[in-house]
């Protein structure tokens, strides 16, 4: 017994035992369908369907038993095959990913590489900018995807957020900076101290200019840079200090710099952007739910690799 024959039973019953309008729902002949019952029937050895006068008129108690199983058997294939489509889909198109420098270096790099390797028919293209640039371009609808750092601008009724991450700003500088004996920094030690910035593109930039305005801290920004090498190059044997994700000394060579964290803190949140739309395509729900299945199973590593 073959999915096909399965189909055409449950398709007589279904209307109502009268063949000429089964075979019309079948896209078969009335005689296609009479002759491949009795054949069926004759191999089987079994007597399927009650009759009267040359017509059905209803089922045996073998043929309630093929007929109830067979319903459930053509469910599960119809399911089987959905499932084998939706992943045929979701493993093939293009996705655009917006992530900030410091975040893609942290936490994205193992996830973007195992997602390639897992999946070569997927596309994912990166775009490296600043929190800030990275919101206009999901207002302008130039990303599937942004990471992005919290507080934004979306309107939350046209964009969702899922949390990823989160940890704190912290103070970077030079071993032998008058404050490095410090083990916490008050805000108001910043005063006509050196500073250096990542620059107005990123989301760091505004958090910590809001910070040292409502702390009413004036210390003297020498400079800002899109680049943390940069800062962290600036920031050896001077007394220039920088304002950054506490992951940030993951990335580069700390050998005379230290870190030190504030009393009252700036948390760095990273949060996953996305439009609340009904028709998201297969690849891009399948890119989704990667990336929120990956930061829920490593949330423990991230935490004691920094």
């Amino acid at each position: 017994m073959d999915n096909i024959r399965l189909e055409y039973i449950v398709a007589i019953v279904e209307n109502q035992f009268n063949l000429t309008t089964a075979a019309r729902s079948l896209y078969i002949s009335q005689p296609a369908l009479s002759k491949m019952i009795k054949e069926l029937e004759r191999r089987l050895n079994i007597v399927i369907f009650n009759k009267k006068n040359g017509r059905l008129t209803g089922l045996t108690t073998i043929g309630e038993s093929i007929y109830n199983e067979g319903k459930t058997i053509l469910a599960h294939y119809k399911q089987l095959n959905n499932m084998i489509s939706y992943y045929s889909k979701i493993n093939h198109g293009t996705i655009i990913l917006g992530i900030p420098p410091v975040v893609i270096s942290f936490l994205f790099t193992d996830f973007l590489n195992e997602t390639k390797v897992e999946n070569p028919g997927i596309d994912i293209m990166v775009l490296e900018e600043g929190s800030s640039s990275l919101e206009t371009m999901m207002h302008e609808r130039k990303l599937d995807y942004a990471v992005l750092l919290k507080p934004v601008t979306l309107d939350s009724e046209i964009f969702e957020q899922e949390l990823l991450y989160s940890d704190t700003l912290v103070a970077f500088m030079d071993k032998c900076n008058p404050l490095a004996a410090n083990k916490f920094l008050d805000w108001s030690d910043l005063n006509n101290t050196h500073l250096i910035n990542l620059d107005k593109s990123f989301g760091v930039h505004h958090l910590v200019t809001n910070k040292l305005a409502d702390e009413n801290v004036l210390p003297r920004i020498i400079d800002t840079s899109t680049l943390s090498e940069h800062i962290f190059r600036q920031i050896k044997n001077t007394d220039i200090i920088t304002i950054l994700p506490r992951p940030s000394k993951t990335m580069f060579n700390m050998k005379g710099i230290i870190e030190i964290p504030f009393r009252n803190p700036i948390y760095w949140e990273i949060i996953l952007c996305y439009r609340k739309v009904r028709d998201h395509k297969p690849v891009e729900l399948f890119i989704l739910t990667s990336i929120i299945r990956y930061f829920n199973n490593h949330k423990v590593d991230f935490f004691y690799n920094t």
